[in-house]
């Protein structure tokens, strides 16, 4: 007898529900079982592509295939009423940030998912990434307190295709994706925000933001807007500097040394945050414990 696989329905067909693909598509426990997504055509062309059965609605998918789990990946716009269809089935639901197009609709769709039959997760795949995984391993080895620099990057672009709402809520859209990772390397709870400098000219501006947590640990934040700088993480200890620039990469540089270290690991033509996240999906759904974040923590 095979070993029982794990049915994954995907909802959306843009540019994550294809990383999603790809990564599912490689693991044999896994069975993609359809799509759907809002533009019947896109989803027959994203189904005939990867080899999967695409269907005119979500409870069309469910009641014909009977997934265990739900990757949600569609527009900022149209998730809360995704989400609200999706909660009277009894499935794990995987879903990509930000939960809400802004915090106030965050705080509904978290108060109404509470009487929801699905169990919902939020995706922030880059926690997940090789060089972020194994700088969480090394700073388990230091006790010393921390602080973790982030710079953020982002353009308001009015004339591109993105709705002009995700633009006006476009810091929470987008800078989610870095702020989260406060999380990820700071200790305790947070005492503190404070913001230092709000800088303005005509074309571009500045944000320089001071988080203090209960462990003495601390976040600086700056965000360029409209001005070019890559974004990055620095985390530093007493022992270590840990370098993330771009944030896929990582450079560790020694107490009393020059040299920079450049740690290397695994190219594939898949996001291996992704390919992480999906282990920790399966472990969740295999063991009924959570091991990825919840909407409360989003």
């Amino acid at each position: 007898m095979g070993v029982k696989k794990i049915k994954i329905g995907i909802i959306g067909s843009g540019y994550m529900a294809q990383e999603y693909i790809k990564v599912l598509k490689n693991i044999k426990k896994i069975e993609v079982t359809g799509v759907v997504s809002r533009n019947l055509k896109k989803t027959e062309k994203f189904a005939s592509k990867n080899r999967i059965k695409f269907f005119s609605s979500i409870d069309q998918l469910y009641n014909k295939t009977k997934p265990d789990a739900f990757i949600i990946a569609v527009s900022e716009l149209s998730l809360k009423k995704v989400l609200i269809e999706t909660f009277k089935f009894k499935t794990f639901n995987l879903v990509e940030k930000p939960i809400g197009i802004n915090l106030k609709e965050s705080n509904l769709i978290t108060k109404i998912s509470k009487n929801a039959k699905s169990i919902n997760f939020v995706a922030f795949n880059r926690r997940h990434y090789d060089n972020i995984v194994f700088t969480k391993k090394e700073l388990k080895k230091d006790k010393s307190k921390r602080i973790v620099f982030i710079q953020d990057q982002e353009y308001q672009n009015y004339n591109s295709n993105i709705p002009r709402k995700v633009i006006k809520n476009w810091m929470y859209a987008n800078s989610i994706h870095l702020i989260d990772l406060f999380y990820v390397f700071c200790r305790g709870k947070i005492l503190s925000v404070k913001n230092k400098i709000k800088f303005k000219n005509k074309n571009y501006s500045l944000i320089l933001s001071e988080i203090k947590f209960d462990s003495g640990d601390l976040g600086i934040y700056k965000c360029l807007w409209n001005t070019p700088g890559p974004w990055s993480v620095s985390v530093n200890t007493e022992k270590k500097n840990f370098t993330l620039r771009p944030i896929e990469k990582l450079f560790v540089q020694e107490n009393k040394s020059r040299k920079i270290k450049k740690i290397t690991f695994n190219s594939d033509n898949y996001k291996h945050g992704i390919l992480n996240q999906i282990k920790l999906l399966i472990k969740l759904i295999e063991q009924d414990k959570e091991f990825l974040p919840n909407f409360e923590d989003s």
